[in-house]
């Protein structure tokens, strides 16, 4: 279950960082894609967080400690989820009918013109 939500959060950001006005929220990540110019440098450091916090969660499963990690995760996974599905629902809607907001869009931001 880790590895797929750690899959999924990576495909979702791959696909919608960038042009579609979505951002990433975790600073360390936003910091590297501002640095490289490129969302594909998130690919190790999602691997990576994922390789470490999951071998972790094994590595100590026998541990109370461990299992409450375990299914904060998992809690945190899913309300990720419920983020992302409260985005993309947006996202569709601003498609069919216009932005939410009608004074804000992608290509002037939430101030309006430059």
């Amino acid at each position: 279950m880790i590895a797929y939500f750690g899959v999924l959060d990576l495909w979702l950001t791959h696909r919608h960082i960038g042009g579609s006005g979505f951002g990433e929220g975790n600073p360390l990540a936003r910091h590297l894609v501002a640095h490289t110019g490129s969302v594909w440098s998130l690919t190790p450091l999602k691997v990576a967080s994922l390789l470490v916090g999951g071998g972790m969660l094994v590595g100590l499963r026998r541990h109370r400690v461990a299992e409450f990690a375990a299914w904060a995760f998992v809690t945190v996974s899913v309300l990720l989820m419920l983020v992302w599905v409260l985005y993309l629902e947006g996202v569709e809607y601003s498609l069919a009918f216009g932005p939410l907001n009608p004074s804000w869009s992608v290509e002037r931001g939430p101030s309006g013109p430059q």
